[in-house]
């Protein structure tokens, strides 16, 4: 079973190493495993774009004008499924 306390953990200790800013944001705007808190939620998501990590995925936006996963709810689950491989299926 998926546990939301849990997973807040993992993403605030990879967070916290420099690894996927972007889910731990998630995670507090999203109320997954902690408390709804949208000043910390920016600021992770600052962090993450501070750090260019996205630049595929905001590239991928611009060329297909569409975004990725668009067929998935954007929530914590999926930032890990992203982190562990997961990657949006390119048509040519």
């Amino acid at each position: 079973m998926y546990d939301k306390k849990k997973n807040f953990q993992g993403c605030l200790k990879l967070a916290e190493e420099g690894t996927i800013l972007y889910c731990l944001g998630l995670c507090y705007h999203d109320e997954i495993g902690t408390t709804k808190n949208e000043a910390k939620a920016f600021q992770w998501y600052l962090k993450s774009a501070e750090g260019r990590k996205y630049v595929g995925i905001i590239m991928w936006i611009i060329s297909t004008g569409r975004k990725p996963f668009a067929n998935k709810e954007y929530n914590a689950e999926l930032a890990a499924d992203v982190f562990n491989g997961l990657r949006p299926k390119i048509n040519k």
